[in-house]
């Protein structure tokens, strides 16, 4: 979590808000932030932990709030969707891992990126998620 932070502190310090969210997106995917996902709830959360969280998601909503407001990031984009995405880049493909497999993460990003970038093509299927579903 305390990389996440770090993270989002090093997007927000980028002028750019784009280059800034790309930066933030980039880095927690380096380091496999969501990798942990899967054990939420099932480990003891200290008040340390509570905190850094809330500062990670604090930092996270300001990197999306500029790239909007900003007219770089799709409007109907949030947080949360950012944060699963970067959950599910975290995971491992299946099978042995290979030297391929960086090469197509990283493929598979600039793809999702794109996604991310306003105005945004498509429209985005029914409400976003929200907490009390994830």
């Amino acid at each position: 979590m305390e990389r996440g932070v770090e993270a989002a502190e090093a997007g927000l310090a980028e002028a750019d808000p784009w280059a800034g969210l790309e930066l933030y997106i980039r880095t927690c995917v380096g380091f496999r932030s969501g990798a942990l996902a899967p054990v939420a709830g099932t480990i003891e959360v200290t008040d340390e932990m509570w905190r850094t969280a809330r500062r990670a998601t604090e930092l996270a909503d300001r990197l999306i709030s500029r790239a909007r407001e900003a007219g770089v990031l799709r409007s109907d984009a949030t947080t949360l969707d950012v944060s699963l995405l970067m959950e599910q880049f975290s995971r491992p493909a299946p099978g042995t891992p290979g030297p391929e497999d960086q090469h197509v993460t990283q493929r598979l990003l600039v793809i999702a990126l794109d996604g991310l970038r306003a105005p945004g093509t498509s429209e985005l299927p029914g409400e976003p998620p929200n907490l009390e579903w994830y």
